[in-house]
């Protein structure tokens, strides 16, 4: 789950277009949402989960949802497919299997990410209100919450309270964590706020409330007005401006590259070695994902799907 940055009339410079591979994958139904192994690609096709295999053959149904629209934010972790269904965390196995429901659901569920077979979410909660005699209004119970294992959730951090009055949401979401767990990142009101296992929540870049994606120890993000990549030290440096890129959406990253989708859905790459961004990919393209090879990106408003050779 993304949060869309605001638009801003700022006119990219030309960008360079490196030679790179890229091919078309032959998609036979209108998908909003991918993911991708080394061995299948996971697309949401209506209601349906289907596996494509990368090496062709038959599809496959994985997974059933309810919404008729279909499952949100769907990720791969541990031979396992998590998605979200009607505000409610589900898994299954690649291949096929069981669905279970890892967590039930929330009134004001605000996105998750998993990290060694633990599931971290916020819940978030509705706007606060201001009613006779003044009393502040709370319906949900906002925070952090771990469940691990099938175990009993519990939440790990409190998210910072809004003052009275107040029309936003804490938090806005998404939250993106370490691999091993150990710290997550998410956004609330303030910005960027981390939390770790002993529940400890702070606040990491006041002026960035956009974190889109984890980067080894560190988190990567836009700013306000969503126009720079920034990358987030949470080792006491100082954050470092990766590149200028108007709107950006939506990142993943290798050893080498940060991959972007800006605001008018091309796809850049920008080097880690340093440099203008690059154009990988023209077109209204709404997420991109990657395996061990290539990068994918999603075009849904012509069931279209480019594979870029890494």
């Amino acid at each position: 789950m993304t949060v869309a940055p605001t638009p801003v009339a700022i006119a990219p410079a030309p960008l360079a277009r490196p030679a790179t591979t890229a091919e078309l994958v032959p998609l036979s139904f209108p998908a909003f949402v991918i993911a991708v192994d080394d061995e299948a690609l996971y697309a949401v096709r209506g209601p349906e989960i289907v596996r494509m295999p990368l090496a062709g053959g038959e599809l496959a149904i994985v997974a059933q949802t309810r919404d008729p629209e279909g499952a949100q934010q769907v990720e791969l972790h541990g031979g396992h497919l998590y998605f979200v269904d009607q505000a409610e965390v589900w898994r299954v196995p690649t291949a096929g299997g069981p669905q279970q429901r890892v967590v039930p659901r929330q009134p004001y569920f605000a996105g998750y990410a998993v990290a060694r077979d633990t599931v971290y979410w916020l819940n978030g909660r509705e706007p606060i209100q201001d009613t006779p005699p003044f009393r502040r209004v709370e319906r949900a119970q906002p925070g952090v919450f771990v469940m691990s294992g099938g175990g009993k959730p519990r939440r790990v951090a409190r998210l910072p309270e809004l003052r009275a009055g107040s029309e936003a949401f804490s938090p806005l979401g998404p939250i993106v964590c370490r691999e091993d767990g150990s710290l997550c990142a998410f956004v609330a009101r303030e910005g960027v706020y981390t939390v770790d296992t002993r529940g400890t929540s702070t606040l990491l870049a006041k002026t960035l409330p956009y974190v889109l994606a984890v980067d080894g120890a560190d988190f990567v993000a836009a700013d306000q007005s969503g126009d720079s990549l920034w990358l987030l030290s949470t080792s006491g440096a100082p954050q470092r401006k990766l590149a200028a890129i108007p709107g950006v959406w939506g990142v993943v990253v290798d050893r080498a590259n940060f991959y972007v989708i800006d605001r008018v859905g091309s796809v850049l790459r920008v080097p880690r070695s340093g440099g203008a961004p690059q154009l990988l990919l023209a077109g209204q393209n709404t997420s991109i994902v990657r395996n061990s090879t290539h990068l994918y990106a999603l075009n849904p408003a012509n069931e279209r799907l480019v594979r870029i050779g890494l």
